[in-house]
């Protein structure tokens, strides 16, 4: 029976140490991290090596990265000069790397970069750095020697990383601070006035999110990076940038300032009093989760300008009923609405391509959907895991949607180059709309005889032609499929005018006078 049992435990034992070489042999010891980066591993001495120049790819978990199987066999980490950002969770986990390398060329660390490197006491971090992550350093073994902590404070050389739960009242960031890394103050949600010194050149994204409490901020006047407002907003110093908005600013409503053409990641996060924003019409981008748990928020208008709106930008937001995304946006990303329980409609333009993780969770209930494209478009959207409202919406098909033809930067007739026309003369005048409604159409109208009038059938274009001395007026307005005026999203009617002269010189006149009376007698004697 014993021998028979080892016998047994002989082919066991057999199998696994097969299977392990097998997993090891199979282990990738080198390849490619992104773009032109390459990475490699020597087993002999435990050395991983990334190289080449240009970012590292970013993973979604450790779990994800190729080197994956062998991280616990790495024993340093070196990144050569020419790379310029190290990925999300590149490092994480690599529990047994000793060393590290950082090179000059690094601008970018990602989230948990280096997370849970227990055995990594130390960084170099380049004088150059322009972002720090997410936890891109908890639990290593930087972080965890209670030694490199100051008063509540963890910094690498000029960059504060994070600063303890213990924080009440007002907040002065140490003079010298170069840098402000994401989250840095997740866990300081107690105070209620921040100082920003002048050193301070870089705030990364969320830095402050949290601070439920915060409700003045004051930039040092000499900081030549940023500045803050009378209302403790937090501005780039060119003001094209939203960066912070305090979570405990009184104010209910808000206007965004004409020159901002970015809402920064985070920079209206809990902001608890907000119910009314308005949007400059020049904006392009809002952030990830720039306006995340604005619980009553419930007014928005998105300019048509806008190109991107960020990961979980609307989470949260409860008191949302109805929103309208631009034309224009080709993705709605993961998280954007989860949880906006009061939303009722959602206009959804046929430029749409993905709709990510958890994007639209809303109440079971859910209602409608206002979709500008065909059924078989919709169809043809992918959507990604946990959007079950979608499931229980009711589905508008070639829903017209006037903000996708027409808003605030519309130009119904564009400006001319010249807005004198010479007798016998054409010009053409250009309405600026675009995506134009299949069988809404564009009409012209004339007041005064100088001229006369040509436009194309849908009427995006219009011949004006010099017939006559003095000035007209003409104007333009748009009619939907049943030849009914069409308003804008405020009830205006969609109409423009411009101005024309039509100018004669005295021989022009002369020829207009005796062909009319040589028309008149050639109608006479036909």
């Amino acid at each position: 029976m014993k021998t028979m049992f080892k016998r047994i435990l002989s082919v066991v034992l057999a199998t696994m140490m097969l299977f392990g070489i097998c997993v090891f042999a199979s282990a990738e010891t080198n390849g490619t991290c992104g773009g032109n980066v390459t990475w490699s591993f020597d087993e002999n001495t435990g050395a991983f090596t990334v190289s080449s120049t240009g970012d590292m790819e970013n993973y979604i978990d450790y779990t994800e990265t190729p080197w994956y199987p062998i991280i616990s066999s790495v024993k340093s980490i070196t990144i050569s000069n020419g790379i310029t950002s190290i990925g999300n969770y590149a490092f994480a986990m690599f529990e047994n790397a000793e060393t590290v390398s950082i090179p000059e060329s690094v601008t970018k660390i990602g989230d948990y970069a280096f997370y849970n490197c227990e055995k990594l006491q130390s960084f170099d971090i380049p004088e150059n750095i322009m972002h720090i992550g997410n936890g891109s350093f908890y639990y290593s073994g930087y972080y965890n020697n209670e030694s490199n902590w100051v008063d509540g404070e963890l910094y690498i050389e000029n960059c504060l990383l994070y600063a303890v739960e213990d924080k009440k009242g007002t907040y002065e960031i140490k003079p010298g601070t170069r840098l402000i890394a994401s989250l840095a103050f997740l866990f300081t949600v107690e105070i209620n006035e921040l100082i920003i010194p002048e050193s301070v050149e870089y705030i990364c994204e969320n830095a402050f999110f949290q601070c439920v409490y915060l409700d003045n901020i004051t930039v040092d006047k000499n900081n030549a990076y940023y500045l803050s407002d009378e209302n403790s907003i937090v501005f780039n110093i060119e003001k094209t940038e939203l960066v912070l908005y305090p979570a405990k600013n009184p104010q209910t409503s808000y206007e965004v300032p004409k020159s901002v053409k970015k809402i920064g990641n985070g920079a209206f996060a809990l902001a608890e009093n907000l119910i009314e924003i308005s949007l400059p019409s020049g904006l392009t981008h809002i952030g990830n989760w720039s306006f995340i748990y604005c619980h009553y928020l419930r007014s928005i208008n998105i300019p048509a300008g806008v190109t991107y709106i960020g990961d979980g930008a609307f989470m949260g937001c409860i008191a949302l009923e109805k929103f309208v995304i631009p034309y224009g946006i080709t993705e709605i990303r993961e998280y954007t609405f989860s949880f906006c329980y009061g939303l009722k409609s959602i206009t959804i333009p046929d430029t749409i391509t993905n709709i990510g993780v958890q994007a639209m969770v809303f109440e079971e209930t859910f209602g409608d959907v206002y979709y500008s494209g065909t059924e078989d478009e919709w169809n043809a959207i992918f959507v990604d895991k946990y959007n079950v409202s979608l499931d229980n919406a009711t589905i508008h098909y070639n829903t017209v949607v006037v903000d996708y033809f027409f808003n605030e930067n519309t130009k119904i007739i564009e400006k001319p180059l010249s807005t004198t026309i010479n007798y016998g003369e054409t010009i053409t005048l250009n309405c600026g709309i675009k995506n134009l409604p299949e069988g809404y159409r564009v009409v012209w109208g004339l007041e005064g005889n100088a001229v006369k009038t040509n436009p194309t059938f849908e009427g995006l274009t219009c011949e004006v032609t010099s017939v006559g001395d003095g000035e007209v007026v003409i104007k333009a307005g748009v009619l939907d499929v049943d030849g009914n005026p069409v308003r804008d999203n405020d009830g205006n009617y969609i109409v423009a005018s411009q101005k024309l002269v039509s100018k004669m010189n005295v021989f022009d006149v002369i020829v207009d006078f005796f062909t009319r009376i040589f028309d008149f007698l050639f109608g006479l004697f036909r």
